[in-house]
């Protein structure tokens, strides 16, 4: 009983550092003045926070995926941190993919409302 007590006090100071920690992220992001920026970095921010990851040793727990990933890197090697990070990494990946085609999308809509382009609406 006294293992489950610490894992949730665990996870409990984790939750409360964790709130600080993006927090202080928002705060700091909030004079970038690239929207786009600021929703990206939060966003990375959250998924690396916030991720969980199964371990099995020496009984079955959940812990976050990047401090897992961090032990097994210094445990087992390249190939097994990446296997427990790969959730994280498409994650951030298709963050990466909504950021550039956001800009893609914003970028068209720029160049079709200049007024010398010929598919620009005429008002």
């Amino acid at each position: 009983m006294e293992d489950y007590q610490s894992y949730l006090i665990a996870w409990g100071v984790y939750a409360v550092v964790s709130l600080i920690l993006y927090g202080l992220l928002w705060i700091g992001t909030t004079r970038l003045p690239w929207a786009s920026l600021r929703w990206y970095l939060r966003y990375v921010i959250a998924v690396v926070l916030i991720v969980p990851w199964e371990g099995q040793e020496p009984e079955t727990y959940y812990a976050p995926a990047f401090i897992v990933g961090g032990f097994e890197l210094m445990d087992s090697g390249v190939r097994t941190m990446l296997e427990i990070l790969g959730v994280v990494i498409v994650l951030i990946l298709v963050g990466t993919v909504a950021l550039f085609a956001k800009l893609g999308f914003d970028l068209l809509r720029k160049r079709q409302a200049e007024p010398g382009n010929p598919g620009a609406s005429e008002e």
